[in-house]
């Protein structure tokens, strides 16, 4: 594969009239970039911005108008235009376009942020449909149901369960010791979810530390989620070997 670097262009107004007030670019030998597109008007052509990073691509010169940007025009760059399009990051060195090799640090930071989305979507996926100010009110209630069930329950808390039993139409009984059965399938799930994304971020950590060759991080990390999903299937599969009353309030989490 071969490049060629048509220059870094910039905005620019040429002499005389322009009543159509077409925008006009040229690049740092003075060259127009429209007198460049007739003269290149086969070839495959990537934008790149200052950082080196490809922003744009397009088997059409017309197609492009850089302003503060290069153009590069490439053969035989159906791989590169695959990779743009899965949106790998390309960089231009000066010399080629290839993809970005990211450094240990990157490796790490991206992974660590897996990690935190995937946390995100468990405690999301265990609260449902469950609104931000209705999760607010599971403590309260939690409290209200375990003081009634030992018996040193306020006349508000009294209040706060026999009203939404009524509502429910069962029984404040029923109803608290639902509560507290959530609560605490719910306190058992957000450790186990804890659990795993603490010991996900210490194996990161090892996969991405000076002893890895940098060529093996990618594969390391893989092999760290592969096993963190691993253990996640098998503390769900415990969970769900839970008596029936128990996976009963699973179920219901996120469903007040």
């Amino acid at each position: 594969m071969q490049f060629k670097d048509l220059g870094y262009f910039t905005r620019y107004t040429p002499d005389g009239d322009n009543p159509h007030n077409i925008q006009f670019s040229q690049n740092d030998d003075g060259q127009d970039f429209y007198d460049i597109a007739k003269e290149h008007a086969l070839g495959f052509f990537f934008l790149v911005n200052e950082r080196g990073d490809v922003v744009g691509e397009s088997g059409d010169i017309t197609a492009l108008f850089p302003v503060d940007m290069r153009v590069v025009s490439a053969t035989k760059a159906d791989a590169l235009q695959a990779a743009y399009q899965s949106e790998t990051r390309l960089i231009w060195d000066g010399a080629i376009i290839s993809p970005h090799m990211p450094t240990r640090e990157e490796f790490q930071a991206s992974a660590l942020n897996r990690i935190d989305q995937e946390h995100s979507k468990f405690l999301l996926k265990l609260t449902g449909s469950a609104t931000t100010e209705e999760r607010d009110t599971w403590p309260t209630k939690e409290r209200a149901a375990r003081a009634i069930a030992a018996g040193t329950a306020t006349d508000g808390q009294q209040a706060m369960i026999g009203y939404e039993a009524e509502g429910s139409g069962i029984e404040a009984s029923t109803l608290t010791a639902t509560i507290i059965a959530k609560a605490e399938a719910f306190q058992a799930l957000t450790g186990m979810a804890a659990g795993l994304k603490a010991k996900a971020k210490t194996a990161i950590m090892q996969a991405t530390n000076d002893a890895i060759p940098i060529d093996q991080v990618a594969a390391a990390i893989d092999a760290v989620f592969a096993e963190i999903a691993t253990q996640t299937s098998a503390a769900i599969a415990q969970w769900k070997a839970q008596p029936p009353e128990q996976m009963a309030a699973i179920a219901e989490l996120g469903n007040d």
